[in-house]
């Protein structure tokens, strides 16, 4: 309980709130942990894991605590990711897409064929908190040169083939946003976002 009660030790960024429309919002979904606390509990944790385990060795628990604690660097972790999220499901949209089937005749040979269909698909705005996004800057940067990603009017919007919808991101105010609504994006990066929560919220 000690240890849990150190990893969640962290409050959600009063900031997303900006990013919140109930009136379009069917659900969301919430998360804050210290991601620095949770990467420094580890250890600790692991070795209270194993040691419930049969055939439990004290020693080996120790030296797999310890070497987890050697390969990460906690500051540094928990400044790229601070642990404080929010996934808001904004409803679903329908969008038609083609793909490739194949018609066989009596013989088996077969003939492909492109048809179309309607697909349901989730609307989302998901944000995190971030004091040094520079990993992720890299990340963008390294997509753009291998044109992957694409510069919008201030927001990027990932371009791979057969993606059934869009995804689209950008980094402002120490938050990094990632959505599916070019609208979206677009009003949060010029600084227009209606935002709308009451006190129930």
């Amino acid at each position: 309980a000690e240890i849990y009660k150190k990893m969640y030790d962290n409050k959600m960024n009063p900031r997303f709130l900006k990013y919140f429309n109930e009136d379009k919002t069917l659900a969301y979904f919430g998360f804050a942990m210290s991601t620095t606390e949770m990467l420094k509990q580890y250890p600790a944790l692991i070795t209270k894991v194993l040691s419930n385990m049969p055939n439990y060795d004290s020693e080996i628990a120790d030296i797999a605590g310890d070497f987890v604690g050697l390969l990460v660097d906690e500051e540094a972790i928990g400044e790229v990711v601070n642990g404080d999220m929010l996934f808001l499901f904004n409803g679903i949209t329908e969008k038609e897409v083609t793909y490739t089937t194949y018609d066989y005749n009596e013989d088996f040979e077969y003939e492909a064929v492109e048809k179309t269909k309607t697909e349901q698909l989730p609307e989302f705005l998901f944000l995190m908190s971030s004091c040094n996004p520079s990993l992720f800057n890299k990340l963008i940067a390294y997509g753009a040169k291998k044109h992957l990603i694409e510069n919008i009017n201030g927001y990027y919007k990932l371009s791979l083939p057969d993606m059934p919808l869009p995804i689209c991101m950008i980094i402002k105010d120490d938050i990094i946003f990632i959505g599916t609504s070019e609208e979206d994006m677009n009003s949060i990066a010029s600084g227009n976002f209606v935002a709308k929560v009451s006190n129930e919220h």
